[in-house]
């Protein structure tokens, strides 16, 4: 697993944030509700948000310094992941603390029927990845 620093990412205070490269979606305590998935959207621009479904599931945002270099910068559940990146997006769009452009962050979607198991499956990527802008687990 590689982690390193990227001078070009904010981490809430600063620019300069350590994150872990991509390496999909990975289930390190194979927990039978990844199996369940009810589809997937692979990384993809953030101008393809309406290609996502308004249901239930996971979302990775990334941090892409150079073409096919991707670093996990957050991690989240949502009931709704279309509304949830919509919003998520608009709002990195009309903020000036982001120095790189929205378009550096492209985005994967991971679609569960089960909350619980959603939420459960969020919890293991985040300590897997420790993405930068999730505050779970970060001291």
């Amino acid at each position: 697993m590689e982690r390193r620093l990227l001078p070009g990412l904010y981490d809430g205070m600063r620019f300069g944030a350590f994150a872990t490269k991509w390496e999909g979606w990975k289930n390190p305590h194979r927990r039978m509700a990844c199996e369940n998935t009810t589809g997937r959207i692979n990384v993809t621009s953030s101008d393809d948000i309406a290609r996502i479904d308004d249901l239930m599931g996971l979302y990775a945002v990334l941090y892409e310094p150079t073409k096919g270099s991707r670093y996990v910068a957050c991690v989240g559940y949502s009931k709704h992941l279309a509304t949830e990146l919509k919003i998520r997006y608009g709002t990195w769009d009309s903020e000036a603390r982001l120095s790189p452009r929205p378009s550096c962050f492209p985005f994967a979607a991971y679609y569960l029927p089960n909350q619980r198991d959603a939420r459960a499956y969020e919890y293991d990527l985040i300590r897997y990845y420790s993405p930068p802008w999730n505050t779970k687990f970060h001291r």
